[in-house]
């Protein structure tokens, strides 16, 4: 009897959980003649309507890569489908047949489909010359924009009525044609774009109220097309749709209201291709905006865009990196204050600044390039005053060009000063103490101190005996805010203290768990007395992009670790705090591509690197076992895990790949084997595995051990050459590839000196990857490991699911499964709020097989279904 409690638990966290698949990047339309115009998403389906073909398709947001499939077919007479909304039981969908070369617009309609079945329960007529544009459904009436003249229309479905008159406004200008994109904000009010302005327009009692202009900071409101809103952070989301205008192509705005007529805009997203419908929603506890691109300009030739169009997902969740777009802009080094990254270029000499408010910032100058200085160093602020290091260092056989500190107000970014580094200096790094400026020396190894107030530069600040003058200047250098510096010099890390505004004796760091590289950017987090830091190879590939982190137990001791690898030759770093979560801001690739030293090609973009606890949990998935050779004087190791993994031997240093299981060796029987395994994607996640096998010689000569799976059962075959003293064989068999237990015993052919065979067949709950071996037991009790780990896969676990349909569905709702074996199932649907709404049991048998669920009596809607036999469970979403 299975344990109905545990059932019951899983029911409810399967109920109460989405499907946990990833949200795709784009929506891929595939058809030539699908031109996508709106969206909009309920259930996790998303609607988009189709100006080319007037069509409404699709798209299953469970599922990791939808197809769009047809929801409602193009009608005679209407080429285009405009505008969509849905309340969650009826689907609007605005058909039109505007060409936009001169002729007269056709018919224009409004269709109200059952969002359930997808069949056509009404329909209106629009008044003639009208181009239905965008539809809202407010305490079920519906209000239909017009694009041909700036009007709203409203629908009465119960009373079969349109009222053509139902709200204009002589604020609204004629001369720019009609309506864009409308929205209701479900308190009671539309937000209209018209004019290229933006309107408040409450609804009082079923009629228009007055109608106010809003007023927005930070941005110039461009007429908009889709449009959407969130409730829970009063943010409204729109594109613009350019007809041509390339300025304005493939932008998304976001603006966020203080009040009903007052809100601060930003840009989200730029480079789309002409943008037009766009819907705000969330997955999975995750924010996305779905944009449409390319469809208007393309359909009538306004542009020279192509079809396919796919619609593009952008998250508004954290930030991964930062688009510095310019080509001539080779990013040197980074600070952050009030969530400001400001950025130096090495290839024009500017400092950009990121607004990291925004989803995705466009760099913006703060301080121009000046003459005679090509680049723009190291960076610091404390909050008043921002410092630039200007340098013309070419690193191509010609002496350093001048060098000098820049300093500037941070609200007006106007300068407020400069100082002159000494010739020949290469000004690096700059930190800020007591209102004094410490700058490196890149080209040779010591630090100036600028005193602002005084006006004043000492060029003999601090040098060092200790400090390799071989290997240039300073690397990477920060304050600590506890009174000491961190500087890298000579692959090594030193502290230096300040004592009354001098140098303190300079100590090496000792680091435990790598060998420090050196620096060039580099960070400090107080709160937990760590350093970050990113190498610049300038042309060593073994150093590309690597940032590693020190975690210090006092101010001279360390343990190091690789927090990130793979990245372009990584140059400057900072740690930051952002909606309380901690990232690490890694400057790529430009020290090298500006010099020629590496190929690397710009522009070039800041990565953002999340530096919340990892979840190392599919480490506990890995197993290593080893395996004797025949004559026994060598092993095998074979690791094995579902994930991918970067996997170290610390005995010879070399790194593998490593991606489900992978077989090292073979090894002498005499060496110890040491591996350390990381997650390829979270190299703080990682593992050590060490250890010595004993391999010895056995009685039996083992020919071969070999295993098949079959329809009902693996079977298993091994063949002897001669079994000397064999009492027995124990057949083992493991889940995991680590932990065996037995399985079955076969008796020997004991004392023969010729060839014998054995089978044995396992049909006991098989599923996925099973791993088999094989021992002997001697006549005097002595137990060896004879084989090889086996592993057998079996293409489908105990059960799983093929498919459901149709969907949406009416009735009766078809689950197509393939099971392993003969089966008991457990059933249960549960309604969007976590609650059970039906439930049953199922006999299934081995292999293929259906069996239908009457749904006809459920509510319109979306659910999820759950099967489980007690040991596995599956879930998937439906719609009725």
């Amino acid at each position: 009897m299975k344990n109905i409690t545990f059932l019951v638990a899983i029911v409810l966290f399967f109920c109460q959980q989405s499907s946990g698949q990833n949200i795709p990047e784009i929506l891929n339309t595939s058809d030539e003649d699908f031109y996508p115009e709106d969206i909009t998403i309920v259930n996790d389906i998303a609607y988009v309507s189709g100006l080319g073909d007037g069509t409404v398709k699709m798209f299953d947001l469970s599922q990791a890569n939808p197809a769009g499939e047809t929801f409602a077919e193009a009608e005679e007479g209407y080429t285009q489908a405009w505008g969509l909304k849905s309340d969650g039981t009826v689907l609007l969908s605005i058909l039109d047949n505007a060409d936009f070369t001169g002729g007269a617009p056709g018919p224009s309609k409004l269709v109200e489909y059952d969002l359930a079945s997808g069949e056509k329960t009404g329909e209106w007529d629009l008044p003639l010359g009208a181009i239905g544009h965008t539809v809202s459904i407010v305490d079920g009436k519906y209000y239909v924009t017009d694009f041909g003249s700036p009007r709203i229309f409203e629908v009465d479905p119960v009373n079969d009525t349109v009222n053509d008159n139902w709200f204009s406004s002589p604020d609204w200008d004629p001369g720019i044609s009609g309506i864009g994109g409308t929205i209701y904000n479900n308190e009671g009010a539309f937000y209209v774009s018209q004019g290229n302005k933006l309107w408040y327009l409450p609804i009082m009692n079923g009629a228009p109220g007055t109608l106010q202009e809003v007023s927005v900071e930070g941005l110039d409101i461009i007429d908009a097309d889709g449009i959407s809103w969130d409730d829970s952070q009063n943010t409204l989301y729109y594109a613009t749709n350019d007809t041509g205008d390339p300025a304005n192509v493939g932008t998304v705005y976001k603006l966020v209201f203080s009040d009903e007529t007052t809100a601060t805009g930003s840009i989200v997203a730029t480079g789309l291709d002409d943008s037009s419908g766009l819907w705000y929603y969330e997955l999975d506890g995750e924010a996305y905006v779905f944009v449409l691109e390319s469809q208007f300009g393309a359909l009538f030739g306004i542009n020279g865009f192509e079809p396919p169009f796919n619609i593009e997902i952008i998250s508004l969740n954290s930030l991964e990196s930062l688009s510095t777009s310019d080509e001539d802009f080779f990013p040197e080094d980074i600070t952050i204050v009030n969530d400001i990254a400001y950025v130096s270029g090495l290839g024009d000499g500017t400092v950009k600044m990121f607004d990291l408010s925004q989803a995705n910032p466009a760099g913006e100058t703060f301080a121009e390039a000046e003459e005679g200085y090509t680049q723009a160093w190291g960076l610091k602020s404390d909050g008043t005053v921002l410092l630039s290091i200007l340098d013309n260092a070419d690193f191509t056989g010609g002496a350093p060009g001048p060098s000098k500190l820049v300093e500037y107000d941070l609200a007006s970014g106007e300068k407020t000063g400069e100082w002159d580094l000494p010739l020949g200096a290469i000004g690096h790094t700059v930190s800020i103490v007591d209102g004094k400026y410490y700058v490196t020396d890149f080209g040779s190894p010591r630090i100036f101190e600028v005193d602002p107030v005084n006006d004043t530069v000492n060029d003999n600040w601090f040098s060092s005996p200790d400090w390799d003058p071989g290997i240039s200047g300073i690397g990477g250098t920060i304050y600590n805010n506890e009174g000491a510096f961190y500087v890298s010099q000579g692959n090594k890390l030193w502290y230096l203290p300040i004592m009354n505004g001098a140098p303190g004796t300079l100590q090496e760091v000792s680091v435990e768990g790598l060998d420090i590289i050196d620096a060039d950017g580099i960070s400090w987090d107080d709160s937990q007395n760590t350093l970050y830091y990113a190498t610049n190879d300038t042309g060593d590939p073994a150093n590309v992009g690597t940032v590693y982190k020190l975690v210090f137990s006092d101010e001279t001791t360390a343990t190091g670790s690789i927090v990130a690898t793979g990245l372009d030759d990584s140059s400057g770093l900072w740690y930051y705090e952002l909606d309380g979560e901690a990232y690490v801001f890694v400057l790529e690739s430009q020290f090298g591509a500006l010099f020629g030293i590496n190929g690397f090609e710009p522009p070039f973009n800041i990565e953002i690197i999340s530096l919340t606890a990892a979840n190392c949990s599919a480490l506990d998935e890995v197993q290593l076992n080893t395996v004797c050779s025949a004559d026994n004087t060598s092993y095998e190791v074979i690791v094995s895990g579902s994930s991918d993994y970067v996997l170290i031997d610390n005995n010879s240093g070399e790194t593998y790949s490593v991606s489900g299981n992978v077989t090292l060796g073979p090894f002498d029987a005499s060496e110890v084997y040491d591996f350390t395994i990381s997650l390829d994607t979270q190299l703080e996640c990682s593992q050590t595995y060490s250890g010595s096998v004993a391999c010895v010689t056995v009685s039996v000569e083992l020919l071969s051990f070999v295993g098949s799976a079959e329809e009902s059962a693996n079977l298993l075959s091994w063949q002897t050459a001669s079994e000397i003293e064999t009492d027995y064989f124990v057949l083992e068999r493991s889940d995991d590839g680590s932990d065996f237990s037995e399985l079955a015993r076969v008796a020997a052919k004991a004392g023969t000196h010729s060839r014998a065979s054995y089978f044995f067949a396992d049909s006991e709950n098989l599923k996925g990857v099973l791993y088999y071996r094989l021992s002997e037991i001697e006549q005097s009790g002595t137990t060896k490991v004879v084989s090889n780990v086996l592993t057998i896969e079996r293409d489908f676990v105990d059960f799983e699911i093929v498919s459901i349909s149709p969907v949406p569905v009416s009735t009766d709702l078809q689950i197509s499964l393939s099971s392993s074996k003969d089966d008991f199932l457990y059933w249960f649907t549960c309604d969007l709020t976590g609650k059970v709404v039906d439930s049953g049991q199922q006999d299934i048998p081995a292999g293929f097989s259906e069996f239908y669920i009457p749904v006809g009596d459920y509510a319109k809607g979306a659910y999820q279904l759950l099967l489980s036999d007690g040991e596995q469970n599956h879930s998937v979403k439906f719609i009725r």
